[in-house]
């Protein structure tokens, strides 16, 4: 029986590709750019599941990868920003709870002290 030197590939094995891509439906899967140096999506696909490319050599999904992590650390800056605004109010309502002379006692919904000042802690 005749083996055929190249290796056979199922329309699973390209799916697979696709997946890791991030093409999932026809649209994304036939940009057609060229700048992976396939003439289509669908051959850069066949040649990553064959081994010989892989899926960071695909311009659009590099982009898409790019735009990703830009978004999620303009989140990760929000939520720095965020908690230096607590920390920093946290701070100012310490330093009014400390400075009234008047006691003063914060409590939790459940009646439990979470946070008083000197002349509070003296009358608790």
């Amino acid at each position: 029986m005749f083996e055929s030197p190249c290796p056979v590939l199922t329309e699973e094995d390209i799916e697979k590709a696709f997946a890791l891509l991030g093409k999932s439906d026809y649209e994304q899967q036939h940009v057609d750019c060229g700048a992976c140096g396939s003439n289509t999506c669908y051959n850069m696909a066949r040649k990553i599941a064959l081994g010989v490319n892989i899926p960071f050599n695909c311009m659009v999904k590099a982009m898409e990868d790019a735009k990703r992590e830009h978004e999620e650390n303009l989140t990760a800056r929000e939520q720095v920003a965020l908690m230096e605004k607590t920390r920093e109010a946290d701070e100012r309502m310490r330093i009014m709870l400390d400075a009234t002379p008047n006691a003063t006692i914060l409590f939790d919904p459940n009646g439990n002290v979470i946070d008083c000042n000197s002349v509070g802690i003296a009358i608790l």
